[in-house]
């Protein structure tokens, strides 16, 4: 996680791939929303420096492409039957629950790629 927050969008201005220097950066202490100098304008914020070491987002997305499995194959087929209905869970969700855990019981997985906005997804 240290290393998304890092590496995550903090000013419009970055786009997908940028990363402005971190001297640069400034920080809203009423809401939290970060941009660089020279785009904190309107709406007016209360502003301050924000110093954070950064990560280029290029290789958060090569170390995290590096750790994760491309290809995954559930198999729970037989696991799926032993699940019991929690007393606190009303029958028609409990149903709705089993036939989308039949329906994903042996399916592929496939890693299709990350996004950077102000957030990784």
């Amino acid at each position: 996680l240290d290393k998304a927050s890092r590496s995550a969008r903090l000013c419009v201005c970055e786009g997908e791939t940028g990363t402005t220097p971190s001297d640069e950066l400034v920080l809203c202490g009423d809401c939290a929303h970060t941009c660089c100098v020279k785009c904190c304008g309107r709406p007016e914020h209360n502003y301050a420096k924000h110093v954070v070491k950064r990560m280029l987002p290029e290789d958060f997305k090569e170390q995290l492409k590096n750790s994760l499995p491309m290809h995954m194959k559930l198999d729970m087929s037989k696991e799926i039957f032993k699940f019991t209905k929690p007393s606190s869970v009303i029958n028609e969700d409990w149903t709705v629950w089993m036939e989308a855990m039949k329906t994903i019981s042996n399916a592929d997985l496939l890693f299709r790629g990350m996004k950077r906005t102000n957030v990784w997804r």
